[in-house]
């Protein structure tokens, strides 16, 4: 039987339940739908929180990214080249070792995650940082070949094409890491 205001004198009908409340009570949207709370999107932390997680981030990528371009140095002076191919190999070398540095950091300070680490966590990190290199890479690629005929030393020009390429890459690494390897778990139902 459909219900109307007039069934209820005192209250307003919730339609489809068979349930009455009073003009005077106030339901989340989780209580009048229940089931959807675990779809709707909720502010996970403050603005200082997030303001605070990024500082950290960013001393975490200062920290990765100073073992970045050591390693990249390292292998330069020992094996000095100016080919841009090589010069990939030697980045995606060096990029591996701050992203070793990188999971820890970010996953018990920067993040705040105590759980244990868990295959499925490790499968998106490696995910972020393999995406993470291929951008990496391919900003090197172009920026390299442009100063290649600028720039007569191999230090100064595979340097300026590492920085321009940190800067390219730092926005995707953080989102990546922020909003999937190590994002809050939703409450209730999982969507993957």
């Amino acid at each position: 039987m459909r219900q109307t205001c007039s069934d209820t004198p005192c209250g307003n009908p919730v339609w489809g339940t068979g349930k009455q409340i009073s003009l005077l009570e106030v339901q989340t949207p989780d209580e009048a739908q229940p089931g959807i709370a675990s779809f709707v999107p909720r502010p996970a932390q403050s603005w200082g929180d997030s303001f605070w997680q990024i500082v950290r981030f960013g001393i975490v990528g200062t920290l990765n990214t100073i073992i970045d371009i050591l390693a990249l140095n390292i292998l330069l002076w020992h094996f000095p080249t100016h080919n841009a191919n090589l010069l990939l190999l030697y980045n995606s070398i060096a990029y591996t070792l701050g992203a070793l540095n990188s999971f820890s950091l970010n996953k018990y300070w920067t993040f705040q995650h105590r759980q244990t680490i868990s295959g499925w966590e490790l499968v998106r990190f490696a995910i972020v940082n393999v995406a993470g290199i291929l951008c990496n890479d391919s900003i090197i690629w172009v920026v390299a070949r442009i100063l290649y005929p600028l720039l007569a030393s191999n230090l100064l020009w595979a340097n300026a094409s590492k920085l321009v390429a940190i800067s390219g890459t730092m926005i995707l690494s953080y989102l990546g890491m922020r909003l999937w390897v190590f994002a809050s778990k939703p409450q209730g139902r999982r969507l993957f």
